[in-house]
């Protein structure tokens, strides 16, 4: 199991797995019941399941064989979810283990033991420190800081990469950043 990093911002939207670009065909797409009924009844995910560009295969919380080698394991994750869920995974392979959990409002026990099992975690990286947005309060916007990710982790092997930034996190080039962060 390999693990690419793409320089630069790579921005993702739904009409790039359409005709206008990619053309998929039956591309599958897991996710919960919640966020498959999201995807089928709105514009442009749709059109995307109309077309069978996407083929939505649902799943409770458990896990996915993918193939011989590769098994997902899915939980659910603490955050506000207005139109559906929020799922962090866990990707097992002859090898290796990663965690991703791309969106959360808290690091509770199940979050932290997916990162502290896997030998890499993908976490969200929303926000630098938590005086970045002024007159913000700690609790208006519950991301967890980087700052307090690597707090909650400074003692584990896991290597982290952070994802998920907001606009005025230093990470996203606003600022200069702190080098280990950004060395992957």
């Amino acid at each position: 199991m390999r693990i690419r990093h793409f320089p630069g911002e790579i921005r993702w939207s739904p009409d790039d797995l359409g005709r206008e670009s990619c053309c998929a065909n039956k591309l599958p797409v897991y996710t919960s019941r919640l966020n498959c009924d999201f995807l089928k009844a709105n514009k442009p995910f749709s059109h995307l399941v109309e077309r069978n560009e996407i083929e939505l295969r649902e799943f409770e919380n458990g896990h996915i064989q993918l193939s011989n080698d590769v098994r997902v394991e899915s939980f659910p994750v603490k955050h506000r979810n207005e139109d559906g869920d929020t799922w962090g995974y866990v990707i097992s392979g002859s090898r290796n283990r990663i965690a991703y959990l791309p969106d959360l409002d808290e690091w509770d026990e199940t979050a932290q033991n997916a990162v502290n099992g896997s030998s890499v975690a993908i976490v969200d990286g929303s926000f630098s420190t938590s005086d970045e947005i002024p007159h913000r309060s700690d609790r208006s916007i519950k991301h967890p800081t980087i700052e307090e990710t690597r707090r909650i982790f400074e003692n584990s092997d896991t290597k982290l990469i952070f994802t998920h930034f907001n606009h005025t996190n230093m990470l996203a080039g606003k600022t200069k950043s702190e080098p280990e962060i950004l060395e992957l």
